[in-house]
């Protein structure tokens, strides 16, 4: 799988999922500037992210996007997500171009599909490295 397309980042110093927005479209989207927070409320507002216990899955498909990538993000502190999601110890973010080929689709399904796995989600609220193992 395409390393670039997997950035994990531990400890991180946010306290929202607006400074969550803020920090993935600052610190780790390669230059491009979107505005996450306003493309991920339309998305919020079809359900909810919350996938497991402390763990939320923020995805979007959208044509603004250069390449799709996935983050995971463990804040230093457990943060309040929304009025409904409380004590979110892993975030982990799917922005997928709205073109993708489907070569990349299928690694992220790939990835999607890990997701099931109790021991897997363990693995990523647990580790200390900062390459996952896909």
């Amino acid at each position: 799988m395409n390393d670039n397309r997997f950035v994990m980042k531990l400890d991180v110093p946010i306290r929202s999922r607006a400074e969550c927005f803020q920090f993935v479209s600052d610190e780790l989207m390669d230059e491009e500037k979107i505005d996450l927070s306003g493309l991920m409320a339309e998305r919020e507002e079809n359900g909810s992210v919350e996938i497991a216990e402390e763990i939320v899955l923020p995805h979007l498909e959208s044509g603004v996007l250069d390449k799709s990538q996935i983050f995971i993000i463990r804040p230093e502190e457990k943060i309040t997500w929304d009025e409904k999601i409380h004590r979110v110890k892993l975030i982990i973010m799917i922005l997928l171009r709205k073109e993708e080929t489907d070569e990349v689709k299928r690694e992220i399904s790939q990835f999607t599909r890990k997701l099931a796995d109790d021991a897997f989600l363990d693995y990523l609220m647990e580790t200390n490295q900062p390459n996952i193992e896909i």
